[in-house]
């Protein structure tokens, strides 16, 4: 890893586009392995015959222990026969593109987790510290306190300098006032770990935009940030395309796009019906497509008798969940 000047990030960089990068670009997930954790902190399903099917039994594991599963995986899937009528599933495609899959794997790892909160963290310190009118409002729909957004926020509110974090209030989007929303020194933070199609933070978007309506308060009035800890390098480049959507589709709720900030550039760059893997961390439950992937493969594997059960890294229970206390850990 490369070393971060004390306030947690490198010096700014700013795209042409739309989204401003305010820390490193991350190495590929096969180029991680050696700072990966031997920690056994990660609780997963550890029996789960599909990313749908996935039973009752846990187990603790490691960083280490992730990723030697998922490679150990893909090598027993690599190059197994595919029938008839596989194509139409995507179990061909799946097995077919298994070196792509893993050389396209965007991983965060508990350290850049920590690296990232980190860093969005000191840049709202700085920009609390220049005036102390200056609020933040770390806004967390009501339906994602238990999510990824929830949890995101809390880490980066909890990370700001102590000297100015009465500048600073989590709140749920409903409980959102019109005083606050009025008050010109106020900021809206919506946070997020990634976003694949970025549904949910247009949709986390809309939600703070109708609460200003709700509280008769005009949403271009409204000053919204959105944090992101990574972003692949297309978004960076290209923008959230649901974000620009909302915007055309619903100009009566945002007349302007908001600033978008992400930690890291994640290098790759999805397109449609490509094979490159989804964004995926130790920190929470692997994404839709990441998951659907490695299921697509487990179909060929079964049949072949060559694995029974997701790769660990498909099955994470994030701690952030409702189901993380409710879950036995096997011993």
């Amino acid at each position: 890893m490369d070393p971060k000047s004390p306030t947690g990030f490198e010096t700014q960089k700013s795209t042409p586009e739309t989204i401003t990068v305010i820390g490193r670009e991350m190495p590929k997930a096969r180029d991680m392995y050696d700072s990966l954790s031997d920690d056994e902190d990660i609780l997963v399903y550890s029996n789960a015959e599909s990313s749908l099917r996935r039973g009752h039994e846990t187990a603790l594991v490691s960083e280490r222990e992730l990723f030697d599963d998922l490679l150990d995986f893909c090598d027993r899937c690599r190059n197994l026969p595919t029938e008839e009528g596989d194509d139409a599933f995507g179990y061909t495609r799946a097995i077919a593109s298994i070196d792509m899959f893993l050389d396209s794997m965007t991983y965060l790892s508990k350290e850049m987790y920590a690296e990232a909160i980190r860093g969005l963290a000191a840049r709202h310190s700085e920009w609390l510290s220049r005036d102390p009118q200056n609020r933040l409002l770390f806004a967390i729909p009501d339906s994602r306190v238990q999510k990824s957004q929830g949890a995101v926020a809390h880490d980066v509110s909890s990370e700001l300098d102590q000297s100015i974090s009465n500048q600073a209030l989590t709140t749920y989007v409903s409980q959102i006032t019109a005083e606050e929303l009025l008050d010109k020194n106020t900021k809206v933070v919506l946070c997020d770990d990634w976003v694949v199609s970025g549904n949910h933070i247009a949709n986390d978007l809309s939600q703070v935009l109708q609460r200003a309506q709700a509280v008769n308060v005009s949403p271009q009035m409204v000053q919204i940030e959105v944090n992101l800890l990574l972003a692949r390098t297309d978004q960076i480049n290209e923008g959230i395309h649901t974000i620009q959507r909302l915007q055309e589709d619903s100009p009566q709720l945002m007349t302007n796009e908001p600033q978008i900030v992400t930690y890291f550039e994640a290098p790759v760059s999805k397109q449609p019906f490509d094979e490159q893997a989804s964004p995926t961390g130790s920190h929470s439950a692997t994404d839709y497509g990441f998951s659907e992937t490695l299921s697509a493969m487990l179909t060929v594997a079964a049949r072949q008798g060559v694995a029974t059960r997701m790769p660990y890294i498909a099955e994470i229970i994030p701690k952030y969940s409702s189901d993380y206390k409710d879950k036995h850990i096997d011993k």
